[in-house]
């Protein structure tokens, strides 16, 4: 309906979701059938293949073709991209220019979901709930925010980060008990919450206090959460 013509691609099947609903193979070509061209993260890989039969040869050949389609306009070699074995031809200033870009826009989405603004001053206590831990998967470092801002002692103004991204071995879109205990522990004296994941989230944060929203725990959220706390 929309003319979309590129390649589709499923979420990850260890993501759950259809998966819920269908055994995996099931769910492969009901995806595939329904326009899906690639499918993302099986685990049971001989099972996916074999079920594949089931699916049209007109169908499997425009999956095919809108696949390597994408490979021959994306996959190759472009005005300052790498050639493939060497290393990056961009510039300083161009790689400047890009972060430059990217951090503007985190900038631009670090805001405010409840409270005012506090004034914090020029350093901070920091303490860390941190939801994503404790599955088969590593995450993201956690010390960027702490490097870009000035570390206090007792009586500095005490911020908390809160990380919680979607991750499939949780079975649950919202905060765990041991990070709801955490933060009922926490929150108390507490003058920022900085909630590094979905706003929605914001109604699971007990009490008054400010939260700002910064969606995610990768690098370059905790370096624009920093800038907005240091700029309070």
């Amino acid at each position: 309906e929309i003319g979309f013509d590129g390649l589709v691609v499923t979420d990850a099947f260890i993501m759950g979701g259809a998966t819920a609903a269908a055994p995996e193979s099931s769910a492969a070509v009901a995806a595939v059938n329904a326009g899906c061209d690639m499918l993302l993260y099986p685990t049971d890989w001989a099972g996916v293949v074999k079920s594949l039969e089931a699916v049209s040869p007109d169908r499997i050949e425009q999956a095919l073709s809108r696949y390597e389609r994408a490979v021959r306009t994306w996959g190759g070699v472009y005005p300052g991209s790498p050639t493939p074995g060497q290393p990056n031809s961009l510039d300083e200033a161009t790689l400047a220019a890009n972060q430059q870009f990217a951090d503007g826009l985190a900038d631009r989405v670090v805001h405010l979901v409840r409270g005012e603004k506090p004034k914090l001053g020029e350093s901070l206590s920091v303490s860390i709930v941190d939801d994503d831990v404790g599955g088969p998967y590593s995450i993201p470092p956690r010390d960027v925010f702490h490097a870009e801002v000035k570390r206090g002692g007792a009586g500095a103004p005490h911020v908390i980060l809160v990380y919680a991204e979607p991750r499939s071995w949780k079975g649950r879109a919202d905060l765990g008990p041991q990070s709801l205990a955490k933060l009922e522990r926490l929150v108390p004296g507490a003058a920022l919450v900085i909630l590094f994941a979905h706003p929605r989230l914001v109604a699971q944060i007990p009490g008054d206090v400010p939260v700002v929203c910064a969606w995610h725990g990768q690098a370059l959220m905790q370096r624009a959460a920093a800038r907005w706390v240091m700029k309070a």
